[in-house]
């Protein structure tokens, strides 16, 4: 898995991991946040708990009797929700404090938690009747290696679930993940490609819920998109006007070396008034002042007692500075957390670009 800022590459022949894999493995499993159980804060936390949780519950359908692999299990809380009618569980992470966590965790005891290197599964061919992975799909750059081991890992006719951010409603078209840690985002039909590169059948569907929830949720990641929208034209907008000023000093210096290359004027010839009034009044007191006066340098009259004119200088253009907080909408502050539970959640496959989440329901030939 790895985050947004990094370009993965593919192992080599030779199964080495290029530095940028390993980098970005590294990141993935000592940064990404951990998945907790305190109590949601705010109905926000509380809806995406639930939404999280509801992919579990969904999976459930296909577990009895079944063995089962979650990848990218972070601390287990959804893991043991797979427990109750399966053969058996295994839930396996990048993140060793994640591990930790999820085999402390209460009612994790039927469940097996490993850590893996995020290059592949420590696992024989056809080990699992049934895998789910998460919110782990947008995480990994090139998926191709990673859905290919999914597959390998799965017996003939197995089930795989994978679950992922849908980016139509998360981005503009063209815009980058938000989440730092998300390499990429998907459409349902993007989703839809990548997967049938690898799998025989792919059923993708969309999650919604109840207004309340479905609304927090739309907004939320709204928000988020807005919040992005605004840095990337401030920063367009900074970017044309660096430009501008580029511009105007490149014109300045082209006038003063233009000025500087320009021969030198010859001096004007005195105005042919004086010389007509030097004719008529030769050295009289008359000719000798109208000469004085039109010899003059013609300056602006200053009466006795006239105030100079104000100069009120321009004020400073203020830089417009959006927001780059991503911020999440204030929840209701009479909205009780308890009338929600995960069945105020439910999976359809109409609408799929409204939708608050994507699945995809994968299988493998018999």
């Amino acid at each position: 898995m790895a985050p947004d800022e990094v370009d993965p590459t593919l192992p080599d022949p030779t199964g080495r991991a290029s530095v940028d894999l390993v980098e970005a493995i590294r990141v993935q499993a000592e940064e990404h946040p951990l998945i907790d159980d305190k109590a949601p804060e705010t109905l926000s936390e509380k809806c995406l708990h639930l939404m999280h949780l509801k992919a579990y519950d969904e999976a459930n359908k296909y577990t009895a009797g079944r063995d089962v692999l979650d990848v990218g299990c972070n601390t287990g809380y959804g893991t043991v929700r797979l427990a109750g009618a399966a053969r058996s569980v295994t839930g396996v992470d990048v993140s060793p404090g994640a591990i930790e966590a999820a085999q402390a965790r209460a009612g994790g005891e039927g469940v097996e938690f490993r850590i893996i290197d995020g290059l592949g599964l420590p696992f024989p061919d056809h080990s699992f009747d049934l895998v789910t992975s998460f919110q782990v799909v947008e995480h990994v750059a090139d998926p191709g290696p990673y859905l290919r081991e999914i597959q390998r890992v799965l017996r003939p006719g197995g089930l795989a679930l994978f679950t992922t951010p849908n980016a139509a409603i998360c981005l503009d078209e063209g815009m980058p993940p938000w989440n730092r840690f998300h390499a990429r985002e998907y459409r349902a039909a993007d989703l839809r490609d990548a997967l049938g590169e690898v799998f025989s059948t792919v059923d993708v569907f969309g999650m919604f819920g109840v207004p309340t929830l479905y609304g927090l949720e739309i907004e939320r990641v709204g928000a988020n998109r807005r919040g992005v929208r605004g840095r990337q034209e401030a920063i367009a907008a900074n970017a044309a006007a660096a430009e501008a000023k580029a511009e105007a000093a490149r014109a300045r210096a082209a006038a003063a070396e233009a000025k500087a290359a320009a021969p030198v004027p010859t001096p004007a010839s005195p105005p042919s008034v004086i010389r007509r009034a030097r004719r008529r009044f030769g050295r009289s007191a008359v000719g000798s002042q109208l000469l004085r006066v039109l010899g003059r340098t013609p300056t602006r009259p200053t009466w006795p007692g006239t105030p100079p004119v104000p100069v009120t200088p321009l004020p400073a253009p203020v830089p417009a500075t959006p927001s780059t907080q991503v911020v999440e909408t204030a929840d209701p502050a009479a909205t009780d957390f308890r009338v929600f539970a995960v069945e105020d959640l439910f999976y359809s496959r109409r609408d799929l670009d409204s939708s608050m989440d994507l699945l995809a329901l994968c299988t493998v030939r018999d």
